[in-house]
């Protein structure tokens, strides 16, 4: 998730090599074919049940928005290197808190990675594919393999409270050598959500969350901002050892 998606990817999918054999799936389907490639493979019903009974155990959330499209600008700093990035994304909302998520990174008009993400309140990756337009086959999906925390109630942040979730992913053949993580988010004071883009109402809570590794040393800061009218979040920054990354939404279409 976050700061390191694509890392986190690059990494498991050579663990997927040595571990289990993984299922090769073609640029094209998912550049053509998206929309059904995502209902077959970006619900909730292909997790393993222990993780989809984690992630659905307690309280129902109600489903505000059927579908929202919006561009976002990413800025990153890399060194002192200053980079721009225009991202395409579109959140497909499944219910309870589980979104599908498009995106088309593009520069100079010319898109160039596609990724795919079944998403928590918009915070936490569930599942997640990234393709190269210019590559024959996708990148091996990563998914939660293990949950032992999750707090559900960030869909409903409150000033002051915190959540933590421990999880460890792989890919779906994966049966060893998962990587681990522990993540926890802290909401701050609401503010109002046209802060955030125009096209928002209401209030908004910022979330500021820091996933820490095995080793104990945290390993990725992220920044979300949570919309009450829309029951999600949507990221405003990361930062890693090495790029401090933030979001800027442009545009912004909903559909109830």
């Amino acid at each position: 998730m976050k700061i390191s998606s694509l890392k986190l990817i690059s990494i498991i999918s050579s663990l997927a090599a040595i571990t289990g054999c993984a299922h090769v799936v073609e640029t094209k389907t998912i550049v053509s074919n998206g929309a059904q490639y995502m209902a077959e493979n970006f619900t909730p019903a292909q997790l393993n049940q222990p993780v989809r009974e984690a992630l659905n155990r307690g309280e129902t959330f109600p489903k505000l928005f059927s579908k929202i499209d919006l561009i976002t600008t990413a800025e990153s700093e890399d060194n002192g290197k200053i980079s721009t990035v225009t991202g395409k994304v579109t959140y497909t909302n499944l219910g309870n808190g589980f979104l599908q998520q498009r995106t088309e990174y593009s520069k100079n008009d010319v898109t160039y990675r596609i990724n795919l993400a079944l998403l928590y309140a918009g915070i936490h990756t569930v599942k997640r594919q990234s393709t190269f337009t210019d590559f024959k086959n996708a990148q091996n999906p990563v998914e939660m393999r293990e949950v032992s925390q999750f707090d559900r109630g960030i869909v409903k942040p409150r000033e002051g409270q915190s959540y933590v979730y421990a999880t460890k992913y792989g890919t779906p053949e994966q049966i060893s050598n998962l990587l681990e993580y522990k993540e926890t988010c802290v909401a701050g004071r609401a503010i109002d959500a046209s802060s955030v883009n125009a096209s928002f109402s209401g209030q908004a809570v910022p979330l500021e969350c820091t996933r820490i590794g095995v080793t104990g040393l945290v390993t990725s800061k992220a920044k979300f901002v949570w919309i009450e009218k829309l029951g999600m979040a949507f990221l405003t920054e990361t930062t890693d050892s090495s790029v401090v990354t933030r979001y800027k939404i442009s545009s912004v279409s909903i559909a109830g």
